[in-house]
């Protein structure tokens, strides 16, 4: 069954709180500011001066940012194409869309950590920290970057409640076992599948790919390879197996629930990476679509899109994009 080979997945997800500090300025899309600083910030945290570059740095195989963001395939295996993998964590930004924030705002995103990842969660929290207090977007009338002051990091749990982790006004991070397999978070199927229809709202630009190229329409079976690819690899490189699935029978499963209404559009963004030195064009779907299929294929398929709606779909999850949410048949 998909559910048994997806079962060894570990995750875990937190709701982080920060407060301006000084006026600043965002991008409507918030992803690329945040993930480029907090990049930036672990680098800071984890690495000595002058040991940046990576792959010939003496410390990489004991180094916490070598592992998080710049790891490679586990050894022994063929299965990747390039060398680079999946980062095991998604930053997701607020979606609200101002763009300059005040003194004494909150804001607030979710941490998602996967696999070996959560046991780095006090480097997490530490990068999170140096990010906001170093700032990041551009400071309101005058030059450099808006800080903030990071506030609290509370685990959410499967089912909804939450636990402190880390609050600013006592400086330490609480221990805890915040991981939990991926059966607590996908949960018992909702019996409404059961009538063979629901909808998907991709809430940020969410990128599929399929013959390398991105698509326009997010047919069900393309959704569901793109899930499959991700999860998969995610449970190779940091959950340390395999999943034992049937993968050409799910997707031919998958291809028996059609797209019945497409309500998606595209939705250019673009970024600039410091890294390339150059602007990039990372545009994706964002809307509802809504699928209809046999009940007992959909309810089978549960488990995976469940599961993808903590640890998004398709190319740059990092930024936030790929995020989306399932709405049942009676709400759809």
């Amino acid at each position: 069954m998909l559910s048994d080979g997806l079962a060894g997945v570990t995750l875990a997800r937190f709701k982080v709180a920060a407060t301006v500090t000084e006026a600043l300025a965002l991008p409507w899309y918030k992803g690329s500011a945040l993930r480029g600083a907090f990049g930036r910030a672990f680098r800071r945290v984890c690495c000595p001066p002058g040991t940046e570059d990576c792959p010939d740095c003496l410390l990489r195989s004991a180094c916490v940012y070598a592992r998080v963001f710049e790891s490679g395939p586990p050894e022994g295996t063929d299965r990747f194409q390039y060398r680079a993998v999946p980062r095991p964590f998604v930053l997701e930004p607020p979606l609200e869309q101002r763009v300059v924030h005040q003194p004494g705002e909150r804001l607030e995103l979710h941490l998602v950590l996967v696999g070996e990842a959560i046991r780095y969660l006090p480097y997490f929290i530490v990068a999170l920290r140096e990010m906001a207090a170093g700032g990041l977007g551009r400071r309101v009338g005058r030059p450099g970057r808006g800080r903030l002051r990071l506030e609290t990091l509370h685990a959410l749990r499967p089912g909804g409640a939450e636990e402190s982790v880390y609050r600013s006004t006592e400086n330490l991070v609480r221990g805890g076992t915040w991981g939990a397999p991926a059966p607590a978070w996908w949960g018992e199927s909702d019996r409404s599948l059961q009538d063979g229809r629901l909808a998907v709202r991709f809430l940020t630009m969410t990128r599929l790919v399929a013959n390398e190229r991105l698509q326009g329409r997010p047919e069900f079976a393309l959704l569901v390879r793109s899930l499959l690819r991700r999860v998969s690899t995610l449970a190779l490189c940091y959950c340390g197996y395999e999943p034992a699935i049937d993968y050409k029978a799910v997707v031919s499963a998958a291809e028996r629930v059609r797209l019945v209404r497409d309500d998606t559009r595209w939705v250019d963004w673009t970024r600039y990476s410091a890294r390339q030195g150059s602007a990039m064009r990372l545009g994706g779907i964002v809307g509802e679509a809504v699928y209809e299929g046999p009940g007992d294929v959909i309810q089978a398929l549960w488990p995976l899109l469940a599961l993808g709606t903590y640890l998004h779909v398709g190319k740059n999850p990092t930024f936030g994009l790929g995020r989306y949410e399932i709405v049942l048949a009676g709400a759809a």
